[in-house]
């Protein structure tokens, strides 16, 4: 029996240690009663913008008769200021050309803005 005496000592001062903190534990878990009262923030809602119509000018569209001599790219410097503009001026008269290196004089072509 000398033999069990110890770990029944351990156990019990072991119990004694342990099971109040976990009881502690347990009612530090409860909710405190003034955190339940406080009230979660409301959401904050924004009003809707009354948007007025945007006003936009219609594109002006310039047309112009090709002469004789005339390419895209010289056409592109003289209206845009620079030669890369002749890709606009294809892309907006595919219609009426077929190959960009081929216009014909009295063609009328659209300068896009």
């Amino acid at each position: 029996m000398k033999n069990y005496i110890f770990p029944i000592i351990a156990l019990s001062f072991f119990a004694l240690i342990v099971f109040p903190s976990c009881k502690d534990k347990k009612t530090t878990e409860k909710k405190n009663p003034i955190e339940v009262q406080k009230e979660a923030p409301k959401a904050i809602v924004a009003q809707p913008v009354k948007e007025e119509p945007i006003q936009v000018a219609p594109p002006t569209v310039k047309k112009i008769t090709v002469k004789e001599g005339e390419w895209l790219y010289n056409i592109s410097r003289r209206e845009y200021g620079t030669a890369l503009g002749w890709i606009k001026i294809y892309n907006a008269n595919k219609a009426l050309i077929d190959n960009p290196d081929l216009i014909f004089p009295n063609q009328e072509l659209i300068i896009p803005e």
